[in-house]
């Protein structure tokens, strides 16, 4: 990977802040998803930009974007891609989209650039918030004695299955996740967890008989 001296600023932000982002943290608040860690970055890009006109800005900001995709397509396994790589280009996305918005809504660059700033860090948390938000909603779906049916590992479905533990008994059926084995990680994750909610690993083959 070489020295950080040698990784674009925007690398050294996104890999700071996904630092902890894998089944073993399943269950931390703290860890950030993936799209709006990606955000976060490109907002550091922003304020450290010294472009002085719009374009100028968003070609930066679609450098950075590419530098970040062709880092993970390069450093990611094959069977870890996937999934992480869409939430990743989804971010990115997301905030180039708002960022020419922004620009058409307000012609004034630095007032523009402030806007940007300031909204993209109010999104971010507004995104941190929502996870907890959707754990309260999404444990009403889940009842007394109900078998719940997961594939893979998501820290936002973990949040609704510990909510529901509090109240209500249940127990889990998770497809082993092949060919990175992530359900079978998430499984173990489960097992030891305080909530001791029943876990049990299924081939991804035997969903339907099940």
């Amino acid at each position: 990977m070489g020295s950080d001296s040698d990784v674009p600023l925007v690398l050294q932000d996104l890999r700071r802040l996904l630092q902890k982002d894998g089944p073993s943290d399943l269950f931390d608040k703290s860890v950030m998803a993936t799209p709006v860690a990606a955000i976060k970055a490109l907002l550091g890009v922003v304020q450290r930009s010294q472009a002085t006109t719009m374009m100028g800005l968003q070609d930066e900001l679609k450098q950075a974007r590419d530098v970040m995709i062709q880092d993970y397509e390069t450093n990611q396994s094959a069977s870890s891609r996937g999934g992480s790589l869409i939430a990743l280009s989804s971010g990115c996305d997301l905030f180039l989209k708002y960022v020419t918005r922004s620009f058409l809504e307000l012609s004034d660059f630095e007032a523009c650039r402030r806007e940007v700033l300031e909204r993209g860090e109010r999104f971010a948390g507004i995104s941190v918030a929502a996870r907890d938000r959707i754990a309260q909603v999404g444990a009403d779906f889940i009842h007394e004695g109900m078998t719940v049916l997961t594939h893979g590992w998501s820290r936002v479905v973990a949040s609704v299955l510990l909510e529901a533990a509090e109240t209500k008994h249940f127990d889990i059926i998770v497809l082993e996740g092949r060919p990175d084995a992530a359900g079978a990680k998430v499984a173990q994750a489960y097992g030891s967890h305080p909530s001791k909610i029943p876990t049990t690993v299924v081939l991804d083959a035997a969903m339907g008989y099940i």
